[in-house]
């Protein structure tokens, strides 16, 4: 049996999610986002684009036993993720590029090494001094070492709604609501 074509374009929307995830993973992206921002708008409208084919397809075939009214159904359940990527689609299509920004973490090490070293100097009555080193002084095991930095950067949704994660993490919750869908619709209608 051929791959149907929401299938189809779900094996589009991972496979552009897995580009997008290459994109942000490179340091470069930061000077130029378009590897990242192409593949990660293409992964969303291709999601949304196999409900649509999917729709397509079965309102036609499937319209004596409900395709349609089961379709309307389900997206008034699915959850509020499903819903506002379901609109994103139509936003990256007719409005505007999706607009994200990046949260950059910067991580340093640093060693410190310590020396403790205790000088008892005992000075008498008559003047004369007398100076004791005390048992267990700690001399540096080794000289201290510069400091080194790692960088990582993910994109975040410049929408207040969506920050708590990576843009990615919730595009890959969208493909997989997605899949769920389809998966739903083919098991009861095909």
């Amino acid at each position: 049996m051929a791959e149907s074509t929401a299938r189809i374009a779900l094996s589009k929307a991972r496979y552009f999610l897995s580009q997008a995830n290459k994109a942000e993973g490179d340091p470069n992206t930061l000077n130029d986002r378009l590897p990242f921002a192409a593949n990660f708008e293409a992964a969303i409208v291709y999601s949304r684009t196999a409900i649509e084919h999917l729709k397509a397809e079965y309102t036609s075939k499937f319209r004596e036993q409900g395709y349609r009214h089961w379709h309307d159904q389900t997206w008034r359940q699915s959850g509020p993720l499903f819903q506002y990527f379901y609109k994103r689609r139509n936003f990256i299509l007719h409005q505007e590029p999706e607009p994200t920004h990046a949260r950059v973490n910067l991580e340093t090490r640093m060693e410190i090494g310590i020396s403790v070293s205790l000088l008892l100097t005992v000075t008498r009555a008559d003047g004369t001094t007398e100076h004791h080193v005390a048992p267990g002084n700690s001399k540096p095991t080794k000289p201290p070492t510069t400091a080194s930095s790692t960088q990582s950067h993910h994109f975040i949704f410049n929408d207040d709604g969506w920050q708590e994660k990576p843009a990615l993490l919730y595009v890959e919750e969208f493909i997989e609501s997605c899949e769920k869908f389809v998966g739903a619709a083919e098991s009861r209608f095909a």
